[in-house]
C-alpha cells in the first residue's frame, strides 16, 4: 500500500471526506504541526506522496526522500517547492487552479469594502462609545471606480468578473508576457503598462504568484505613482511588496490604506510597525479557506492523487507543472510500477 504524508503546516488540514477517500487506498500519516526543514528530512523517508500546505520542500528534504513519486499541493502557489530538483528526480509536481478562485475573489471585496468603509475602526467605536465621532467621518463607496488587477489568472479573472457585474467598476490590467487575451476579453480589462495601472487604479489588487519576476515588484517607486485616495490589496505574497516602503506609503498617507492577507513574515512579531496603524485591514492567510471550498478541493486532490497512482493523467483544475516528468511516471505506474 502507497504511503502518503499529509503535511499541510498552517494551513487547516483537508477535509475528512478528502482523507477518507485516500484511506480507501493508501496509508495516511497526518502531519499535526508545520514541520522544519529538519523534521521533513526525518520524516519524508519511505513516503511515496506528500498533500502539501504550508511547509518547505527544499533540495535537500527532496534528496532525503527516497520513495518519493507525487507531491501534490493543496493550493495554487508552488513557491514553497524545489520543483527543478523533484523533476531531477522524476517526481510528479501538481497544485490546484481555478477552485479557490471566487473564494479569493469574495474576500478581495470583502477586504475593498471593510477597508473602504473602516468597518474595523466603525466595530471599534460602536464598542468603545465613539458612536457619533464615527458617524460623522465621511466614507466613498466602491461603485464605479476603477480596479487595478496585477495578476490576470484564475483569481484576477474572478475579482474581476466580481468587479465589473457587482460594483460597475472599470477593470485594468498590467501588460505581461503570461497575459491571455481570453482572459482580458472576458474580463473586459483594460491593458495598460503597470506604472499606468497604479497611477489610474482607485483599488490596486495583487493577485500574482511568488517568482523571481513578482518578488518586491511593489516598492518605494511603484507605491509612489499610486493615487493619494488609493488602496493596495494584496491576496498574492507577503514578498511580493516591499514591506517597509509600504509601511512609510502608509504612515505618511501616501495612499489611502491597504488590506493584506500575506505578510513578509506569518505570523507578525508584535513589534511589526504595520500593526500599529489604523489604515490597514488584515486577515491571516486564510483568503482562500471556506468550509465549501475546503471539503470540495480536499475531495478533488484525493481524487486525483489516487488517479495518479492509477496511472491516470489528473482531471482539471489539478495542474501538473512537469508534464513530461509526468508522462513517463504516469506510464510506470499505469503498468503497476
Amino acid at each position: 500500500m502507497k504511503r502518503i504524508l499529509v503535511a499541510m503546516g498552517d494551513i487547516p488540514p483537508p477535509h475528512s471526506d478528502g482523507l477518507d477517500l485516500l484511506r480507501t487506498e493508501m496509508e495516511v500519516e497526518v502531519a499535526t504541526h508545520l514541520l522544519t526543514e529538519d523534521e521533513l528530512v526525518g520524516r519524508i523517508k519511505g513516503f511515496n506522496a506528500i498533500l502539501l500546505g504550508a511547509p518547505r520542500l527544499t533540495r535537500r528534504v527532496l534528496l532525503a526522500a527516497d520513495s518519493l513519486e507525487l507531491i501534490s499541493r493543496g493550493g495554487i502557489g508552488v513557491d514553497n517547492i524545489d520543483i527543478a530538483t523533484a523533476s531531477e528526480k522524476g517526481v510528479v509536481v501538481t497544485n490546484v487552479l481555478d477552485t479557490l478562485s471566487k473564494t479569493v475573489a469574495e474576500h478581495v471585496f470583502m477586504f475593498i469594502l471593510g477597508i473602504t468603509r473602516d468597518i474595523a475602526v466603525a466595530d471599534r467605536s460602536v464598542r468603545t462609545g465613539k458612536w457619533k465621532d464615527f458617524a460623522k467621518v465621511g466614507h466613498h463607496e466602491i461603485f464605479g471606480k476603477s480596479i487595478g488587477i496585477v495578476g490576470l489568472g484564475g483569481i484576477g479573472a474572478a475579482v474581476a468578473d466580481v468587479a465589473r457585474k457587482g460594483f460597475e467598476m472599470k477593470v485594468l490590467t498590467h501588460e505581461n508576457s503570461h497575459l491571455r487575451p481570453e482572459r482580458v476579453k472576458a474580463a473586459q480589462a483594460t491593458v495598460v503598462p503597470l506604472d499606468d495601472l497604479l497611477r489610474q487604479s482607485d483599488y490596486v489588487v495583487l493577485c500574482v504568484p511568488l517568482n523571481g519576476e513578482t518578488e518586491g515588484m511593489i516598492g518605494e517607486r511603484e507605491l509612489s505613482l499610486m493615487k493619494p485616495s488609493s488602496y493596495l490589496i494584496n491576496v498574492a505574497r507577503g514578498r511580493v511588496v516591499d514591506q517597509g516602503a509600504l509601511y512609510r506609503a502608509l504612515s505618511e498617507r501616501k495612499i489611502a490604506g491597504a488590506a493584506l492577507d500575506v505578510l513578509l513574515k506569518q505570523p507578525p512579531e508584535p513589534q511589526d510597525p504595520l500593526l500599529q496603524l489604523e489604515n490597514v485591514l488584515f486577515t491571516p492567510h486564510d483568503a482562500a479557506i471556506t468550509l465549501e471550498t475546503g471539503r470540495h478541493t480536499s475531495v478533488l486532490i484525493a481524487q486525483s492523487i489516487l488517479d495518479i497512482f492509477h496511472g491516470r493523467k489528473p482531471k482539471y483544475p489539478v495542474n501538473v507543472l512537469n508534464p513530461q516528468v509526468a508522462e513517463a511516471a504516469l506510464r510506470k505506474m499505469g503498468a503497476g510500477g
